[in-house]
């Protein structure tokens, strides 16, 4: 203790604080007569004279800035041996105090915010970075006036070595994320801290907290925080969307200066709740960037009627925000270019909807959910964070999204911020949500016979129905407009039949309806829209009967359909939209052979390949093809022959190579059959009938043998839509025992060549990321890629890991090592690729590429060319309806 004792012409006091990087004491300056903070910091910094020499000449930079909302650095020096700083004194607390008590009131927040930007402001405009803004850095003084700590260790070398002594969870909690991997900083650094003592303010708690430094480095760098609007009510989506932007992973997106956001916070209006009549949000910045634009119409066409810009600026002239009608006689009719590089992300549900007054729609690719304004033709909003995203579906009033994403339900608005996770629990294999009045969303799960919704109070969910064993899938529910009733579809196990029916909440009663749909919407004032083999179709329906009261009659045909459903999304007011299939061009694929001296061979087939695999002499190439189904073929890479391996009326997929390259191991679903998936070893001679290592419901899928050949490790997707990880005995004896089984997804499993280290994809971090773990085990877990990561591979050799992106269109790799010791390689980038092939985003659950046994060639399924998709919009689509349904009538 320190009190009482003097230090050159300071007589130190009481001491006001400690910490990591020094001892704070109340002191008078004998000199001059006044009352200082006199900060003694940790004496073995200062070692060599550089030290002290940079110490001293970056540090008197600083001591220069003098701002109201800066407290004044006096003097930088020190006394036997230690270095101290003396400055300003203010009579208050820090900023830390005050939360500790709980959350500020927002206009306080704000206004304390807007105090610590203009002093930011004032030191960046001279190239001074703090590089330690946290709360406890903050002093608020009389009237709450904000004053800034530490500036007098503004970009100095020792600010580093400072903030790692001192570095408790508390600290470490407010780095940006370029500040966690160790990389050069600027003023966006503390713009980002800045961001997360607003977010303390607003809510009471840090955005990144756990027991350990590593825990909150890897929350800094790869999660988002939970939204302040679900944390706090009467949070104005504006003041989330400052906070998120200040906290951008990418310092491009984030505040460029303290100026912008000291704009932005001005404008802040405390009684926005949400959204106004217009639906655009009171600060100007966040309504201007809220998402990144992607041109995407090229072409717009009128069906049947050529190119007539007229009827389009007609057709737009009418207001879809305000939901006005366009005449009842009047049905337009016209394409919409989605995207020439990338497809739609399927999944088990609908990529696509549109808002109920017609003014909007969102759909799913590959790169995350896009959304469009009808009224502009020229840009789609590509919405950050939704990578993952499927099964979007607007609120009744157009304001918000909600989608699935990794197992999570999540909602994100239209104007833009951070998507938020509404539900506790988690939802794998989602096929549709519905968002009702009285703010009802309600959904299904793929191999699940319930229907759920989501309690808004507590993010769990309830079921509404019984579950039936005999019932294999429900899909896209909908709540009808009385509120009591949930349109359905159904698929009975064991037959591949989709029907439709109706579920009565109060009475628990289900109801049949003679149709067979893939997806079905009803539409006021009595209509039922189902789609079926690539068509759309519309029957009369009496909803208080429950009946149906006239025949069907098709509305649209070539419509892009999936294993689940034919795609399409119509508004309240009468709109509708779906993705046409007849424009879409069949192009022949290629297997692409890669040599790392640049040579490629290109391999022209009749339909596009999936899953490439040499043989392990490298001789031979297996690989699965998705024409009408799916099948596998085998291409001989010295006599350039290609020859089917499984006949036509199966699904076989996801080839393996036994050891000693006699067999493939696949998955297979026999089309027509009893819906039973099967795990099978096909001869490759076709000397042997195909064997069945394992039949049963769920989903199997082969990854990888061991080098002795006795097991196969293979992925299963459980009950709850989840993947786990199971070894399988090859002796003859089948037995099957759990290797991996978690809450997440875990797929693509890939052994060594030595056989003592498995990697694979799962999604535990909520994306998907490459990770590696001893085989057989027992032993922790190791993450591999950095920024996500899909598609595992091995070199021949196992010094190599290489894995893929989420696209595709880009392979990393990284060296490995366990002797002696584990040693792993960062990622670096090793191969672009931009003509990948996909099939509905699903290569999170196998691979699309291999390297030779030499290790001198890859093998890579690719598109000939690129792809042009269109939407076919239909305004007044129901006058149509009426015709045709008048058509029939005068028929009959």
């Amino acid at each position: 203790m320190l009190t009482g004792k003097k230090i050159l012409h300071y007589t130190l006091h009481s001491k006001l604080g400690e910490g990591g990087m020094g001892v704070v004491y109340q002191a008078e300056d004998t000199k001059l007569g006044r009352t200082v903070a006199l900060k003694m910091l940790p004496s073995h910094l200062l070692v060599s004279e550089d030290d002290k020499a940079r110490f001293h000449r970056e540090a008197k930079a600083a001591a220069a800035l003098s701002h109201t909302n800066i407290a004044i650095v006096y003097e930088i020096n020190e006394f036997d041996h230690t270095p101290f700083i003396a400055m300003e004194y203010v009579e208050g607390q820090t900023l830390n105090h005050h939360i500790a008590k709980g959350p500020l009131k927002l206009q306080d927040a704000i206004n304390i915010a807007i105090q610590v930007a203009q002093g930011l402001n004032a030191a960046h405009a001279k190239d001074i970075v703090h590089r330690d803004i946290k709360s406890s850095n903050i002093i608020l003084g009389p009237e709450n006036q904000a004053k800034i700590l530490d500036f007098g260790l503004a970009k100095t070398s020792l600010s580093t070595k400072l903030t790692q002594l001192g570095s408790t969870v508390g600290t470490v909690a407010y780095m940006s994320p370029e500040q966690v991997k160790g990389q050069e900083v600027n003023h966006r650094t503390d713009l980002w801290s800045l961001g997360v003592v607003l977010y303390e303010m607003i809510s009471g708690r840090l955005p990144f907290i756990a027991e350990y430094e590593q825990a909150i480095f890897y929350g800094i760098q790869n999660e988002e925080a939970e939204p302040l609007t679900s944390i706090r009510t009467g949070v104005p989506m504006s003041l989330e969307w400052i906070v998120n932007k200040l906290m951008a992973k990418d310092p491009g997106e984030r505040y460029q200066s303290a100026k912008e956001l000291i704009i932005d916070l001005k404008a802040v209006d405390l009684n926005e709740r949400g959204f106004s009549r217009t639906g655009i949000v009171s600060t100007p910045a966040a309504r201007q960037t809220k998402f990144k634009s992607k041109p995407g119409l090229k072409n717009i066409g009128i069906l049947a009627a050529g190119i007539m810009t007229g009827i389009i600026i007609a057709m737009f002239g009418f207001s879809f925000f305000q939901g006005q009608n366009i005449s009842k006689k009047q049905v337009l009719r016209f394409t919409l270019d989605y995207s020439e590089d990338s497809h739609l992300y399927m999944g088990e549900g609908n990529p696509l909807s549109i808002s109920p007054d017609g003014s909007k729609i969102v759909y799913s690719t590959q790169e995350g959910l896009y959304l469009r304004y009808l009224n502009d033709l020229q840009n789609s909003n590509l919405i950050p964070d939704t990578e993952d995203a499927k099964n979007p579906s607007f609120s009744q009033d157009g304001n918000w999204i909600v989608f699935s994403a990794i197992g999570a339900i999540k909602k994100v608005s239209v104007l833009g911020g951070q998507p938020q996770r509404i539900s506790t629990l988690n939802a794998k294999n989602t096929t549709m949500h519905y968002w009702g009045d009285n703010n009802t969303i309600i959904f299904s799960q793929m191999w699940n016979s319930g229907i759920f919704k989501i309690d808004p109070a507590s993010g769990g969910f309830v079921q509404f129905n019984k579950t039936d064993s005999l019932i294999a899938s429900v899909l896209h529910p909908q709540l009808l407009p009385d509120g009591n009733t949930i349109l359905y579809i159904f698929q009975v196990k064991q037959k591949s039949e989709y029907n439709l029916a109706l579920y009565n909440i109060k009475s628990g009663e289900t109801t049949v309806i003679d149709i067979n749909a893939t997806y079905a919407r009803y539409f006021s004032p009595g209509f039922i829209v189902y789609s079926v083999n690539s068509e759309i179709l519309a029957v009369p329906f009496d909803i208080k009967k429950q009946k149906i009261t006239g025949l069907a009659v098709t509305i649209a045909s070539n419509v892009l359909s999936n294993d689940w459903a034919t795609i399409f999304s119509i508004s309240e007011n009468g709109t509708l939209i779906y993705p046409f299939a007849g424009t879409v061009k069949k192009e022949r694929g290629q297997l692409a052979i890669r040599e790392l001296n640049g040579k490629t061979e290109l391999i022209t087939l009749p339909v596009r390949p999936y899953e490439p695999r040499f043989s392990p002499d490298g001789r031979l190439c297996a690989f699965s093809t998705k024409g009408d189904n799916w099948n596998i073929w085998i291409y001989d890479l010295e006599e350039k022959i290609i020859r089917p391996l499984t006949e036509n009326q199966t699904h076989d997929h996801f080839p393996v190579w036994s050891k000693n390259g006699n067999y493939i191991f696949s998955s297979s679903y026999r089309i027509g059959g009893n819906g039973i998936h099967k795990l099978t070893r096909i001869s490759i001679d076709g000397s042997q009938q195909t064997e069945v290592l394992l039949e049963g419901h769920n989903n199997e899928w082969p990854g990888s043998v061991t080098p002795d050949g006795k097991y196969m490790i293979f992925r299963r997707q459980n009950n709850q839509g989840d993947n786990d990880l199971l070894k399988l005995s090859l002796d003859g004896s089948k037995k099957i025992t759990p290797f991996l089984k978690t809450p997440n997804n875990e797929s693509a499993p890939t052994l060594s060549p030595n056989g003592k280290w498995i990697a694979y994809t799962s999604d535990k971090s909520g994306r998907y990321e490459i990770y590696i773990r001893p085989f057989p085990g027992p032993g922790g877990f190791v993450q591999i890629s950095i920024n996500g990561g899909i598609e595992p591979c091995w070199s021949h050799d196992g010094k190599i890991l290489y894995y893929s992106t989420k696209r595709g269109t880009e392979i990393y790799r990284t060296s490995f090592s366990d002797k002696p010791q584990l040693v792993i390689g960062h990622p670096e980038l090793f191969l672009e690729n931009d003509n990948w092939s996909d099939y509905n985003g699903g290569r999170m659950h196998y691979r699309n590429y291999d390297i030779s046994p030499d290790g001198d060639r890859f093998i890579i399924g690719q598109s000939k060319s690129k792809e042009k998709h269109q939407f076919i919009i239909v305004h007044n689509w129901l006058e149509e309806l009426k015709a045709k349904l008048g058509e029939v009538d005068r028929k009959l």
